[in-house]
Protein backbone atom coordinates (compact mmCIF):
# COMPACT_ATOMS: atom_id res chain seq x y z
CA UNK A 1 0.00 0.00 0.00
CA UNK A 2 2.61 2.00 0.92
CA UNK A 3 4.10 2.02 -2.77
CA UNK A 4 1.20 2.80 -4.20
CA UNK A 5 0.63 5.88 -2.23
CA UNK A 6 3.93 7.12 -3.76
CA UNK A 7 3.23 6.22 -7.26
CA UNK A 8 -0.23 8.42 -6.90
CA UNK A 9 1.58 11.30 -5.27
CA UNK A 10 4.29 11.11 -8.37
CA UNK A 11 1.38 10.70 -10.60
CA UNK A 12 -0.82 13.27 -8.84
CA UNK A 13 1.07 16.18 -8.16
CA UNK A 14 1.28 18.00 -10.97
CA UNK A 15 -2.19 16.69 -12.17
CA UNK A 16 -3.19 18.59 -9.11
CA UNK A 17 -1.21 21.64 -9.69
CA UNK A 18 -2.86 22.12 -12.96
CA UNK A 19 -5.88 21.22 -11.47
CA UNK A 20 -5.70 24.27 -9.00
CA UNK A 21 -4.54 26.44 -12.03
CA UNK A 22 -7.95 25.57 -13.93
CA UNK A 23 -10.37 25.92 -10.74
CA UNK A 24 -12.81 27.54 -12.99
CA UNK A 25 -12.94 25.38 -16.36
CA UNK A 26 -15.54 23.42 -14.94
CA UNK A 27 -18.18 26.00 -14.83
CA UNK A 28 -17.36 27.21 -18.03
CA UNK A 29 -20.45 27.74 -20.62
CA UNK A 30 -18.08 26.24 -23.35
CA UNK A 31 -17.02 22.87 -21.16
CA UNK A 32 -18.44 20.31 -23.69
CA UNK A 33 -16.96 21.91 -26.97
CA UNK A 34 -13.62 22.76 -24.64
CA UNK A 35 -13.23 19.18 -23.65
CA UNK A 36 -14.01 18.13 -27.37
CA UNK A 37 -10.97 20.57 -28.50
CA UNK A 38 -8.39 18.39 -25.55
CA UNK A 39 -9.48 15.34 -26.67
CA UNK A 40 -8.34 16.27 -30.02
CA UNK A 41 -5.20 17.64 -28.37
CA UNK A 42 -4.01 14.65 -27.01
CA UNK A 43 -3.39 13.32 -30.01
CA UNK A 44 -1.16 16.45 -30.59
CA UNK A 45 2.25 16.31 -31.96
CA UNK A 46 3.74 18.66 -29.60
CA UNK A 47 4.47 17.42 -26.24
CA UNK A 48 3.33 20.15 -24.17
CA UNK A 49 -0.27 20.53 -26.17
CA UNK A 50 -0.69 16.95 -25.27
CA UNK A 51 0.51 17.43 -21.30
CA UNK A 52 -1.92 20.11 -20.91
CA UNK A 53 -4.95 19.45 -22.40
CA UNK A 54 -4.37 15.76 -19.85
CA UNK A 55 -4.59 17.92 -17.38
CA UNK A 56 -7.08 19.83 -18.39
CA UNK A 57 -9.41 16.58 -18.90
CA UNK A 58 -8.08 15.71 -15.52
CA UNK A 59 -9.29 18.40 -14.08
CA UNK A 60 -12.81 18.16 -15.27
CA UNK A 61 -13.17 14.60 -14.53
CA UNK A 62 -15.82 12.22 -14.60
CA UNK A 63 -17.86 14.87 -16.76
CA UNK A 64 -15.31 13.92 -19.67
CA UNK A 65 -15.82 10.26 -19.32
CA UNK A 66 -18.14 9.98 -21.95
CA UNK A 67 -16.13 11.46 -24.70
CA UNK A 68 -12.88 10.02 -23.08
CA UNK A 69 -14.44 6.22 -23.17
CA UNK A 70 -15.30 7.01 -26.80
CA UNK A 71 -11.65 8.13 -28.27
CA UNK A 72 -10.43 5.33 -26.07
CA UNK A 73 -11.56 3.28 -28.13
CA UNK A 74 -11.24 4.91 -31.45
CA UNK A 75 -8.70 7.18 -31.07
CA UNK A 76 -5.24 7.54 -32.24
CA UNK A 77 -2.42 5.41 -30.39
CA UNK A 78 -1.38 8.68 -28.28
CA UNK A 79 -5.28 9.53 -27.64
CA UNK A 80 -6.02 6.06 -26.53
CA UNK A 81 -3.26 5.62 -23.90
CA UNK A 82 -4.09 9.04 -22.40
CA UNK A 83 -7.70 8.99 -22.77
CA UNK A 84 -7.26 5.37 -20.68
CA UNK A 85 -4.63 7.02 -18.58
CA UNK A 86 -7.26 9.95 -17.51
CA UNK A 87 -10.02 7.50 -16.60
CA UNK A 88 -8.07 5.49 -14.59
CA UNK A 89 -6.71 8.08 -12.70
CA UNK A 90 -9.64 9.96 -12.18
CA UNK A 91 -11.44 7.08 -10.99
CA UNK A 92 -8.44 5.82 -8.41
CA UNK A 93 -8.09 9.20 -6.92
CA UNK A 94 -11.93 10.06 -6.09
CA UNK A 95 -12.18 6.35 -4.91
CA UNK A 96 -8.80 6.23 -2.92
CA UNK A 97 -9.52 10.07 -1.37
CA UNK A 98 -13.25 9.71 -0.60
CA UNK A 99 -12.49 6.21 1.45
CA UNK A 100 -9.44 7.66 3.03
CA UNK A 101 -11.79 10.24 4.43
CA UNK A 102 -13.99 8.26 5.63
CA UNK A 103 -11.45 5.46 7.05
CA UNK A 104 -10.13 9.18 9.03
CA UNK A 105 -14.10 9.47 10.37
CA UNK A 106 -14.96 8.23 14.32
CA UNK A 107 -16.92 5.12 13.89
CA UNK A 108 -20.12 6.84 14.37
CA UNK A 109 -19.67 9.55 11.87
CA UNK A 110 -18.64 7.79 8.97
CA UNK A 111 -20.82 8.49 6.12
CA UNK A 112 -22.30 5.14 4.72
CA UNK A 113 -24.54 7.26 1.64
CA UNK A 114 -21.12 8.57 0.28
CA UNK A 115 -19.42 4.45 0.70
CA UNK A 116 -22.25 3.10 -1.44
CA UNK A 117 -21.68 5.73 -3.94
CA UNK A 118 -18.08 4.97 -3.99
CA UNK A 119 -18.56 1.18 -4.55
CA UNK A 120 -21.15 1.82 -7.10
CA UNK A 121 -17.82 4.06 -8.57
CA UNK A 122 -15.99 0.64 -8.43
CA UNK A 123 -18.55 -1.09 -10.42
CA UNK A 124 -19.18 2.05 -12.79
CA UNK A 125 -17.34 4.73 -12.74
CA UNK A 126 -19.84 7.48 -14.63
CA UNK A 127 -21.77 7.52 -11.24
CA UNK A 128 -22.76 10.58 -9.56
CA UNK A 129 -23.51 10.93 -6.19
CA UNK A 130 -26.29 13.46 -6.16
CA UNK A 131 -29.10 11.29 -8.10
CA UNK A 132 -28.26 8.38 -5.51
CA UNK A 133 -28.69 10.91 -2.39
CA UNK A 134 -32.55 12.24 -4.49
CA UNK A 135 -33.33 8.77 -4.73
CA UNK A 136 -32.94 7.98 -0.83
CA UNK A 137 -34.69 10.98 -0.08
CA UNK A 138 -37.56 10.29 -1.99
CA UNK A 139 -38.00 6.91 -0.60
CA UNK A 140 -37.87 8.87 2.91
CA UNK A 141 -40.16 10.84 1.96
CA UNK A 142 -42.61 8.39 0.56
CA UNK A 143 -42.24 6.74 4.19
CA UNK A 144 -43.48 10.01 5.83
CA UNK A 145 -46.21 10.03 3.60
CA UNK A 146 -47.10 6.37 4.07
CA UNK A 147 -47.14 7.34 7.99
CA UNK A 148 -49.24 10.41 7.49
CA UNK A 149 -48.42 14.05 8.35
CA UNK A 150 -49.60 13.96 11.74
CA UNK A 151 -46.89 11.11 12.84
CA UNK A 152 -43.77 11.47 14.10
CA UNK A 153 -41.18 9.08 12.94
CA UNK A 154 -38.65 9.25 15.54
CA UNK A 155 -41.50 8.90 18.21
CA UNK A 156 -44.07 6.76 16.65
CA UNK A 157 -44.92 2.96 17.64
CA UNK A 158 -42.11 0.84 16.69
CA UNK A 159 -44.25 -2.06 14.99
CA UNK A 160 -46.04 0.92 12.84
CA UNK A 161 -42.97 2.78 11.66
CA UNK A 162 -41.51 -0.36 10.67
CA UNK A 163 -44.41 -1.86 8.51
CA UNK A 164 -44.48 1.77 7.19
CA UNK A 165 -40.97 1.32 6.06
CA UNK A 166 -41.33 -2.19 4.59
CA UNK A 167 -44.52 -1.30 2.62
CA UNK A 168 -42.60 1.18 0.98
CA UNK A 169 -39.08 -0.44 0.32
CA UNK A 170 -40.96 -3.67 -0.72
CA UNK A 171 -43.98 -2.96 -2.10
CA UNK A 172 -43.35 0.47 -3.82
CA UNK A 173 -40.32 0.62 -4.33
CA UNK A 174 -40.15 -3.85 -5.35
CA UNK A 175 -36.13 -4.41 -3.48
CA UNK A 176 -35.81 -7.82 -3.07
CA UNK A 177 -32.95 -10.16 -2.37
CA UNK A 178 -30.88 -11.17 -5.97
CA UNK A 179 -31.86 -14.71 -5.97
CA UNK A 180 -30.20 -15.34 -8.99
CA UNK A 181 -26.48 -13.73 -10.01
CA UNK A 182 -26.17 -13.32 -6.20
CA UNK A 183 -22.02 -12.94 -7.06
CA UNK A 184 -22.51 -9.99 -9.54
CA UNK A 185 -21.00 -7.15 -9.26
CA UNK A 186 -24.18 -5.23 -9.71
CA UNK A 187 -25.49 -6.55 -6.35
CA UNK A 188 -23.11 -4.44 -4.46
CA UNK A 189 -23.61 -1.16 -6.52
CA UNK A 190 -26.57 1.28 -5.00
CA UNK A 191 -26.89 2.85 -8.03
CA UNK A 192 -27.48 -1.17 -10.08
CA UNK A 193 -29.65 -2.30 -7.02
CA UNK A 194 -32.11 1.21 -7.04
CA UNK A 195 -31.80 0.54 -10.90
CA UNK A 196 -32.50 -3.48 -10.93
CA UNK A 197 -34.22 -3.51 -7.64
CA UNK A 198 -32.19 -6.70 -6.65
CA UNK A 199 -29.27 -6.95 -4.31
CA UNK A 200 -27.23 -8.23 -1.71
CA UNK A 201 -28.39 -8.86 2.07
CA UNK A 202 -25.95 -5.72 3.05
CA UNK A 203 -26.77 -3.45 0.14
CA UNK A 204 -30.75 -3.51 1.12
CA UNK A 205 -30.06 -3.64 4.93
CA UNK A 206 -27.90 -0.40 4.27
CA UNK A 207 -30.85 1.26 2.02
CA UNK A 208 -33.30 0.93 4.15
CA UNK A 209 -30.69 2.12 7.32
CA UNK A 210 -30.13 4.91 4.86
CA UNK A 211 -33.96 5.72 4.67
CA UNK A 212 -34.45 5.18 8.56
CA UNK A 213 -31.78 7.72 9.32
CA UNK A 214 -33.00 10.10 7.55
CA UNK A 215 -36.12 10.65 9.15
CA UNK A 216 -34.49 9.33 12.65
CA UNK A 217 -35.90 6.05 12.90
CA UNK A 218 -33.86 3.47 14.69
CA UNK A 219 -32.87 0.87 12.11
CA UNK A 220 -29.75 -0.42 12.74
CA UNK A 221 -27.57 -3.42 10.50
CA UNK A 222 -27.13 -6.93 12.29
CA UNK A 223 -23.86 -8.85 11.58
CA UNK A 224 -25.74 -12.47 11.51
CA UNK A 225 -23.36 -14.73 9.37
CA UNK A 226 -24.15 -15.08 5.90
CA UNK A 227 -27.27 -13.45 5.76
CA UNK A 228 -26.78 -9.49 6.74
CA UNK A 229 -30.25 -8.40 8.60
CA UNK A 230 -31.20 -5.21 10.58
CA UNK A 231 -33.13 -4.43 13.19
CA UNK A 232 -35.53 -1.58 15.03
CA UNK A 233 -33.01 -1.00 18.25
CA UNK A 234 -35.54 -1.54 20.90
CA UNK A 235 -33.01 0.38 23.12
CA UNK A 236 -33.64 3.27 21.27
CA UNK A 237 -37.71 3.26 21.27
CA UNK A 238 -39.48 6.09 22.04
CA UNK A 239 -40.47 5.98 26.22
CA UNK A 240 -43.74 3.98 26.41
CA UNK A 241 -42.60 1.50 24.03
CA UNK A 242 -41.90 -2.04 24.03
CA UNK A 243 -37.80 -2.29 23.99
CA UNK A 244 -37.76 -5.49 22.20
CA UNK A 245 -36.29 -5.48 18.73
CA UNK A 246 -37.98 -6.29 15.37
CA UNK A 247 -35.77 -8.17 13.64
CA UNK A 248 -36.30 -7.91 9.60
CA UNK A 249 -34.38 -10.31 6.99
CA UNK A 250 -34.58 -7.88 3.84
CA UNK A 251 -32.68 -10.57 1.72
CA UNK A 252 -35.56 -13.04 2.12
CA UNK A 253 -39.01 -10.90 1.15
CA UNK A 254 -38.78 -8.32 3.99
CA UNK A 255 -40.14 -10.98 6.59
CA UNK A 256 -39.91 -9.80 10.33
CA UNK A 257 -38.66 -12.83 12.33
CA UNK A 258 -38.46 -13.88 15.95
CA UNK A 259 -34.81 -14.95 16.98
CA UNK A 260 -36.37 -18.22 16.91
CA UNK A 261 -37.42 -17.88 13.27
CA UNK A 262 -33.18 -16.73 12.08
CA UNK A 263 -31.98 -19.83 14.19
CA UNK A 264 -34.11 -21.46 11.79
CA UNK A 265 -32.62 -20.16 8.82
CA UNK A 266 -28.75 -19.30 10.60
CA UNK A 267 -27.44 -22.50 12.03
CA UNK A 268 -25.03 -21.01 14.76
CA UNK A 269 -27.39 -18.14 15.06
CA UNK A 270 -25.97 -16.18 18.59
CA UNK A 271 -28.79 -13.36 19.68
CA UNK A 272 -25.52 -11.98 22.32
CA UNK A 273 -23.35 -11.54 19.63
CA UNK A 274 -25.14 -11.16 16.07
CA UNK A 275 -27.54 -8.80 17.41
CA UNK A 276 -25.27 -6.15 18.26
CA UNK A 277 -25.34 -3.45 15.38
CA UNK A 278 -22.84 -3.43 13.53
CA UNK A 279 -19.73 -0.75 13.87
CA UNK A 280 -20.13 1.03 10.70
CA UNK A 281 -15.98 0.04 10.09
CA UNK A 282 -17.31 -3.44 10.19
CA UNK A 283 -19.54 -2.73 7.84
CA UNK A 284 -17.43 -1.43 5.18
CA UNK A 285 -15.03 -3.85 5.69
CA UNK A 286 -17.75 -6.77 4.81
CA UNK A 287 -19.26 -4.73 1.76
CA UNK A 288 -15.97 -4.54 0.41
CA UNK A 289 -14.34 -8.01 0.75
CA UNK A 290 -18.30 -8.82 -0.78
CA UNK A 291 -17.30 -6.71 -3.83
CA UNK A 292 -13.79 -7.87 -4.33
CA UNK A 293 -14.76 -11.56 -4.36
CA UNK A 294 -17.92 -11.13 -6.74
CA UNK A 295 -14.76 -8.94 -9.10
CA UNK A 296 -12.84 -11.93 -8.53
CA UNK A 297 -15.59 -14.32 -9.65
CA UNK A 298 -15.82 -12.61 -12.86
CA UNK A 299 -12.26 -12.48 -13.27
CA UNK A 300 -12.04 -8.55 -13.01
CA UNK A 301 -8.57 -8.83 -11.34
CA UNK A 302 -7.71 -5.42 -11.35
CA UNK A 303 -10.78 -4.12 -10.10
CA UNK A 304 -10.80 -6.96 -7.28
CA UNK A 305 -7.07 -5.48 -6.41
CA UNK A 306 -8.27 -2.49 -6.46
CA UNK A 307 -11.45 -3.13 -3.69
CA UNK A 308 -8.86 -4.85 -1.42
CA UNK A 309 -6.42 -2.17 -1.51
CA UNK A 310 -9.06 0.58 -0.61
CA UNK A 311 -10.10 -2.11 2.48
CA UNK A 312 -6.33 -1.61 4.02
CA UNK A 313 -7.62 1.29 4.41
CA UNK A 314 -9.84 0.47 7.19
Amino acid sequence: MHGLSSKIVQLGLPLLIAMLACATIADDSDLDARVKQWIVDLGHKKFAVRQTAHEHLVEVGTPAFTQLEKIARSGSTEQRYRARAIIRYVNWHTLYTGFLEVSQQEDDKMDLDKVMWLMSLLVDPKVERAPLQRQLDKIAQDVRVRLGKQVDPAKAEPRIVVDALIAVLKDKYKLAGAQTNYDHPDNSSLDRVLSSNKGLPILLSHIAVSVADRLQIPIVGIPIPGRYMIKYDGARAPEGFSADDIIINPFDDWQILSQDGVRAIIPGFDPATHLIPSTRRATIDRMLRNLASDFAVLQQSDRATQAMKLLELF
